[in-house]
């Protein structure tokens, strides 16, 4: 099993637009020991291919899970790896995500 010292955990609904950006950052960190959970929270658009094709190209950091609509609540409470990581933490998709508020 995988030791990851941060998991991510991507939330994923009708995001097909912003979705690559969002993942070319996440798979594109420094961080050897990082494990991005994509969870597609049964999305109609082509989130999940778009997914599909990361956790292909990534499999020791990408792993997309696919469920049925029941919002980001739930689609967060997807389980990460076995085992605790140091850190953990949520990354939003969309047209906000990466910009600074003020």
């Amino acid at each position: 099993m995988e030791s990851y010292k941060v998991s991510i955990i991507v939330p994923v609904y009708n995001v097909e637009r912003y979705l690559r950006q969002c993942m070319d950052s996440l798979t594109g960190q420094t961080l050897d020991e990082i494990e991005i959970i994509a969870v597609n929270d049964g999305s109609p658009d082509n989130s999940l291919s778009i997914l599909q094709e990361y956790e292909k190209n990534y499999p020791e950091k990408v792993k997309v899970f696919s469920i049925e609509n029941q919002g980001v609540g739930h689609a967060r409470r997807v389980p990460a790896s076995g085992k605790s990581p140091a850190g953990a933490g949520f990354w939003k998709t969309g047209p906000a995500a990466g910009r600074s508020r003020r």
